[in-house]
């Protein structure tokens, strides 16, 4: 009975170690288990944040490229904008929202004689007034109230346009240079806006136009005297462009033809052979096609010379607008050519023989009645 129990004990203590074996086994392999996914799950995470921190790091490194780049293009713009600003024949400078001087380019220095370190920072009022005809600058603000109708002042008297003698803006100041010297000057003043409209400031612009107000002047003085000479003779002058159209038409011509020049400048030159007696025109063509060997045509039936022609020009009779009465006239016509040698218009003299004519046939009855006699 001792055995039986013992032995039964035994069974008993082996199937518990048995259970508790199979437990423990169980749990080690869901431990196992669960400490495989864990490891997983762990890489997985290691490997996100790795992919994480590469992504930023290329991101960090794509940003400071595009920094770099931008920051080498802004240079870049800098460089170009402070070359063009430098190597500009027109002196520049710009003030600030203050009325201040921030830029004032080499040809600006060149031009008034100060340096830019010496201008910078200080009102451009002040500098401005200190460089232009002080006399000028009280007349053109003036005038610029008078059209205004209130009072202006500061770098708005330089702003504001004033018309010249022809109604265009007038923008030329009697400008001061450092050594007293006063030259002629091109003045414009705009506001300085960035795109989304915010003012900045003003630009202000100079060009040196002494020279071309001295050419102007000239010109001017030339073409006073031309028009003398031209309305002063009795030739009648008249001219015309490359495509025959009637530029000038003198006073001579005026009287000698019958025609007012507004009515005969703008038109073809050819316009006026209506006014010409037909058998002539169609002998002098004849005359041209036989010498020449084909017609003439358009302005040729003038320009191409003949043999028979006179010293001064060719012999036509012209029906004048007016009173009808035919004008024999002597007619020379020659082509305009630019310096290359182009031909840019006509320009034709034309004297009135009515007299000389007259005097002919005097001649011709004397000499015919002094023979019969």
């Amino acid at each position: 009975a001792g055995k039986r129990v013992m032995d039964q004990s035994r069974d008993l203590v082996e199937s518990m170690l048995g259970r508790e074996d199979s437990v423990l086994r169980a749990r080690k392999a869901a431990e196992d288990a669960n400490l495989r996914v864990n490891s997983w799950l762990l890489y997985a995470v290691v490997a996100l944040f790795y992919l994480a921190w590469m992504y930023s790091i290329r991101i960090a490194r794509r940003s400071r490229a595009r920094r770099l780049t931008a920051e080498s293009n802004l240079r870049e713009s800098h460089a170009l904008l402070q070359a063009v600003v430098d190597s500009s024949t027109r002196g520049l400078f710009t003030t600030g929202l203050d009325g201040r001087i921030q830029l004032f380019n080499p040809a600006a220095e060149r031009m008034f004689g100060f340096k830019a370190s010496e201008v910078v920072g200080r009102r451009a009022v002040d500098v401005l007034s200190g460089i232009h005809d002080r006399d000028e600058f009280d007349r053109r603000r003036a005038r610029a109230e008078a059209i205004a109708g209130r009072p202006v002042r500061g770098i708005e008297v330089f702003q504001l346009a004033h018309a010249d003698s022809a109604g265009l803006p007038d923008p030329a100041w009697t400008m001061i240079h450092r050594d007293g010297r006063r030259f002629i000057a091109s003045l414009s003043v705009s506001e300085l806006r960035s795109r989304d409209g915010v003012r900045h400031g003003h630009l202000a612009m100079f060009q040196d136009v002494t020279e071309r107000r001295r050419m102007q002047q000239r010109l001017a003085e030339t073409n006073a005297m031309f028009e003398a000479v031209l309305n002063g003779t009795n030739y009648a002058i008249f001219a015309t462009d490359a495509d025959g159209r009637l530029t000038v038409f003198n006073r001579a011509a005026e009287r000698m033809l019958g025609m007012p020049a507004e009515a005969a400048v703008g038109n073809n030159v050819m316009d006026l052979l209506h006014d010409l007696e037909p058998g002539e025109v169609e002998a002098r063509a004849a005359r041209i096609a036989a010498r020449y060997g084909r017609m003439p045509q358009g302005i040729e039936l003038f320009t191409l010379k003949l043999d028979e022609d006179d010293a001064f020009g060719q012999e036509w009779t012209f029906r004048h607008e007016g009173d009808g009465r035919e004008v024999p006239l002597l007619l020379s016509v020659s082509e305009m050519q630019d310096g290359g040698g182009g031909r840019i218009g006509y320009v034709a003299l034309a004297r009135d023989i009515t007299e000389v004519k007259a005097n002919e046939r005097i001649k011709k009855e004397f000499i015919s009645t002094v023979s019969h006699e």
